[in-house]
This record gives C-alpha cells, structure tokens and sequence, in this order.
C-alpha cells in the first residue's frame, strides 16, 4: 500500500479546499494519481449538527482504487458523532481512527463529505491515502503477430495502466477505458509474457503471451540495371523477412564474365554482349528460401564520347550560334555547358552557343555516372575574336597617307574639270 499523507480542514469550502490539495474540478484524473500533495495540517472552528463538508473530489479515483483514510482530534472532550458521505453512494461512521473505502462506481464523481450529528470544538487532522486498483487481463487480441501489429487488451483496471511489457521491452499503451486498451507491438522474437505495470510502478503479470511470427522471406524482385561490354559491373541483390542472415545463390551467369557472391552482388566485367536470364536463390538460416527470374542486359560497348559537331572559323563577337552535337544516343547522361571561366565569352541554351565576348570559349560535354558507366567527358575550344570595325569611307584597309593622296587626287581632277569648262 502506497500512502500519500494530505491533511486539510473539515469546514474549508469545497473549492478552496480542491485548490490547497491540487485537486481538479475537471474531468477525472488518473486513477489516485492526484492524491499527492504535501502533508497539510488545516484547524477548523466549531461543528455544528447540520453542516456537510467537503473533504475532497472523488474524481480522483476509479472502480477498485482502495481509498485509506486516518485521523485524529485534539481540543475536544467529547468527539462529536461524524459521518463520512462518499460519492458514490456509500457512507462510513468515522467513530474510529481509520478506515478504508473501495471504489465501486465509474468514478467516486461527486464531493466526499463530513456530516456532524452534535456540536462541539476541535482540531481534525485527516490524512487521505490511495492504493492503485491492481489490472486483471481477461484476453490479448490477437495473440501473435509481428512488430508493429496493434494489439487489443480487454480485463480490468486499466486506470492506472502506464506500459505493457513484451518481456522485457516496454511500450505505451492508449487507454481506450477501465476494460480496455491498445498498445503497437514493439520489436522482438519469440515467445515473450506479457506484464502491465500501473502509475504507482506495480506490476500484474498478464497470465497472456504473445509470439512473434517470422515474415516470410522475399527476394526483392527489382530490376537489375544493364551492363556494358569491357565496364566493370557491380550490383547487389536484397532480401527481407525471414531470419538472418542470408546467403544467395545464381544460375545463368558463368562464361559471361560475371559472378554473384554468397552476400549477393553481382560483379565483374561482361565479355559479350547479350541478354542474360538469371535465376537467384536466397536462404535465411532457418532454411527458408525464396527463388526469382531477373533478366540482365549487356550492351555492346559503346564508344568513347566525342564532338560530331565542327567549331565555326574566324569566330567574332555576335557570331551566329554554334550547334554542337555529340555521338551520343543517352540523352538521360549527357549534359552540355561552357566552362566557368569562359562564361564573359560564351553561353549555352540547350546546344546553341553564343558568343557574346572576345576570348577563348571552352565548351564541355559530359556522359553521368550511372549503375556501372562510368563518367565521361570531352571538350572544345572556340577563339573568338572582337567584331570588325568598319574602315572610313568603306574603303578597306586604306591609310592616313594613302587618304591623303586620294584626297589630292580628286581635288587636281575636279580643277582640271573647271579648266576644260572655261576654256571652252
């Protein structure tokens, strides 16, 4: 029996007194579980023939909880007859010292209260104790399964249920009422009891057991990714379920260049080209096995990434765009872009190069990583030179002294033209 000791007066009004001892006047708390506040010591004045008091809520307990009451008078010489009013109903004498009370409604949901019969002075000192009604587990549903299962608890006094245990693992139940709960199967093997432990931290064996079921053991049937002739390959096979660990086994790889290991990677380096049917076998150690078909593509080797595509010559700012194009078929891998440090020269919309700057213009082609592809990359280089200046007058490449003569020329023969006129 765990004793909480709380002592309070007799005539203090109903709420007052609730707000000394921590009580709600709310929903009802959790089995005794409010019944611990520290030990008060409340003097009250005269009792009187008439006056129903109130001590405290009975929200605070539920059907089984086993309520201990003790007291003691002092500064009377006559007891006067009490009477202790319980709300459910019930009702005891308090001509002794102690008494005990056993819940037996829903919730004792209405104020336990003092009635005195005669008149007369004094002191009590009440102290109020509650002993947490012990858990009873009529049936477990359903009674194996696997981690993660919800299980259905039916029995009685799950008030002050705060764990189940699966042997030694713990976890939280919801409590649905006194009669029932669900709590998610932790992790584990096996048989394991099944034990509830309340919120004072006792514990009641269930009586119940659950197993654990093993899940059948799968091969995961996800496509394998395709090989290329002469690149090395690696890829490795999963399981689940079942009990570990596992070890696989394949047919349908020799004389191909590949192998699979006990642990289920598939390695090494196709030596032709084809499509490979591929029968693997996984075995867990209680000698479960599971069997699936893959189908393995190995392409020819492809070659080695290049430019199809020309760079234009004599390059210039403004320059129409330059199409680039690559041997490659795998769109998925390939990405064009120019190099960070020529991007003052050139810039690239999906494969148009633009050239919007005096310099060297390096463009890059790449071909991802993937499965057992390796990288690639190739790149060009474009010079691109400032625009042309147009030359005065639109005579090309002509000098100052080669303007000046053309200029001396014309004006000789625009004179000799005014001299023909007026000789004539």
């Amino acid at each position: 029996m765990h004793l909480l000791n709380t002592r309070y007066r007799a005539f203090v009004p109903a709420v007052t007194l609730m707000a000394l001892l921590g009580f709600s006047t709310g929903a009802a708390a959790s089995s005794c579980v409010s019944i611990n506040g520290t030990q008060q010591v409340i003097s009250y004045g005269p009792l009187t023939g008439t006056t129903t008091s109130p001590l405290f809520s009975g929200s605070e307990f539920n059907p089984g909880d086993l309520v201990n009451l003790s007291w003691t008078l002092s500064s009377v010489s006559l007891a006067p007859s009490l009477t202790l009013n319980w709300g459910d109903g019930m009702s005891d004498s308090l001509n002794g010292s102690t008494i005990s009370h056993s819940a037996n409604s829903s919730t004792l949901n209405t104020l336990v209260s003092i009635t005195s019969s005669a008149p007369g002075p004094g002191t009590y000192t009440f102290s109020v104790g509650c002993q947490l009604a012990l858990s009873t587990v009529s049936a477990v549903t359903p009674g194996t399964g696997v981690a993660n299962d919800v299980l259905t608890i039916n029995g009685t006094g799950f008030f002050g249920a705060s764990q189940v245990f699966f042997g030694d693992t713990p976890a939280t139940p919801t409590i649905i009422s006194s009669t029932q709960m669900s709590v998610t199967v932790p992790a584990g093997s096996g048989i394991v009891p099944l034990k509830l432990v309340n919120a004072q931290g006792v514990e009641t064996p269930a009586g119940f057991n659950f197993q654990y079921l093993i899940p059948p053991l799968i091969l995961d049937s996800a496509a394998v990714p395709p090989a290329a002739v002469g690149e090395p390959y690696i890829h490795a096979l999963s399981a689940s379920g079942g009990v570990g660990p596992y070890s696989y086994s394949a047919t349908g790889l020799p004389s191909s260049g590949l192998s699979m290991n006990p642990q289920g990677v598939i390695t090494g380096t196709p030596s032709s080209a084809g499509n490979l049917d591929i029968e693997v076998t996984v075995t867990d150690s209680q000698s479960a096995v599971d069997t699936r078909s893959f189908s393995l593509q190995i392409n020819a080797s492809a070659p080695a990434l290049a430019f199809t595509s020309v760079p234009p010559a004599n390059v210039r700012v403004g320059s129409a765009p330059y199409i680039v194009t690559t041997n490659s078929d795998q769109s998925a891998r390939l990405s064009l872009s120019v190099d960070s440090g020529s991007q003052s020269v050139c810039t690239i919309q999906g494969q148009a190069v633009n050239f919007v700057g005096a310099g060297s213009c390096v463009i890059r082609a790449m071909l991802a990583a993937q499965g057992s592809l390796a990288e690639e990359s190739v790149q060009q280089q474009v010079q691109v030179e400032q625009a042309a200046t147009p030359s005065l007058h639109g005579v090309p490449g002509l000098s100052p002294w080669g303007l000046a003569a053309l200029a001396s020329a014309l004006v000789a023969v625009m004179g000799l033209r005014r001299q023909r006129r007026h000789t004539a």
